[in-house]
């Protein structure tokens, strides 16, 4: 779930522009299934992000930042190996989450971390959805390589 109180007015807005609402809860049990059989185990964390934002397309607050597309099912899904090289890089149980910047694919760990990757590079988005959120449709800081990449 997101947390409101986390949200700068201009996320806030952008989110509601999307489709979303406060308490918004999406029923995941037909995506739960479809990622299982590409061999996916949904985290607490992800399924909480994604009760509350699957499904939605949100556009960059500033002129430049490319949408979020929130769907696992647009991330290349290759039966895991994705999420496995970021296991063997950070640790942590991650799952893909969307597509962000040029057709990259976004990832969020048990923990809530989120992280993009493209073309075997990775960036830490931030260490909350909250702070992920900012960093993709606010640009409210510098995209930073992820730690240990």
């Amino acid at each position: 779930m997101i947390r409101e109180g986390r949200l700068s007015p201009e996320l806030r807005s952008a989110l509601v522009e999307a489709g979303w609402s406060a308490g918004r809860k999406v029923d995941l049990a037909g995506l739960r299934a479809e990622m299982d059989s590409y061999g996916y185990r949904m985290s607490g964390a992800a399924a909480s992000l994604l009760e509350s934002l699957h499904g939605l397309r949100i556009e960059g607050y500033v002129g430049e930042a490319d949408p979020l597309v929130v769907d696992p099912t647009e991330v290349g899904l290759e039966g895991g190996r994705d999420t496995e090289r970021l296991e063997s890089r950070f640790g942590g149980h991650w799952f893909p989450i969307g597509t962000w910047l040029y057709n990259g694919d976004v990832y969020i760990e048990d923990g809530g971390r989120m992280v993009f990757t493209f073309n075997l590079q990775c960036w830490n988005l931030g260490d909350t959805a909250e702070e992920a959120l900012e960093l993709a449709i606010c640009l409210d800081r510098p995209l930073m390589p992820a730690p240990g990449d």
